[in-house]
């Protein structure tokens, strides 16, 4: 008994190392509170390790991650593929901008955090686009931009 106890103990010990470092070269992850086109705000995946990022993330990226409790602020026009915001953590779109939603791999937009869509000009969806709401995920229309365009994509 405690043979099998002791390798159902090292089996889920080597299965949550393999989840928890799921991360690739090229993805990034958010450090800090601040705007989303502000280099600190980041940190980069290397390959290794995560390090101070030297650009901002965008749709040719890897995995963008919005941590908890940071909120990213989206005050220029940016296209975004494979984001996820995770539960505690917030991303808001400006007034005046255009966010793009690309179509990559995966799901393109995940929230499971709150996604504040304060946008005048919306957001744009390119063709077969992507996005999951989570059973913790907030949307929040602080605009009267289109809000059709969240539920038809």
């Amino acid at each position: 008994m405690k043979r099998i106890l002791k390798i159902a103990f090292i089996s889920g010990l080597v299965c949550n190392s393999i989840i928890s470092s799921s991360q690739t070269t090229g993805d990034y992850r958010s450090v800090a509170t601040g705007n989303w086109n502000v280099v600190t705000t980041w940190q980069y995946y290397n390959g290794v390790a995560w390090v101070a990022a030297s650009a901002t993330p965008n749709n040719t990226d890897g995995v963008i991650t919005i941590q908890s409790p940071n909120t990213v602020s989206i005050p220029a026009v940016l296209t975004i593929d494979q984001t996820i915001i995770n539960v505690g953590a917030t991303v808001q779109t400006t007034a005046g901008i255009v966010l793009t939603i690309n179509n990559g791999t995966g799901v393109d937009l995940t929230v499971n955090g709150t996604f504040i869509d304060g946008s005048s000009s919306s957001i744009v969806w390119n063709a077969t686009t992507t996005w999951l709401m989570g059973a913790s995920g907030n949307l929040i229309k602080t605009t009267a931009s289109c809000s059709n365009c969240w539920q038809t994509d």
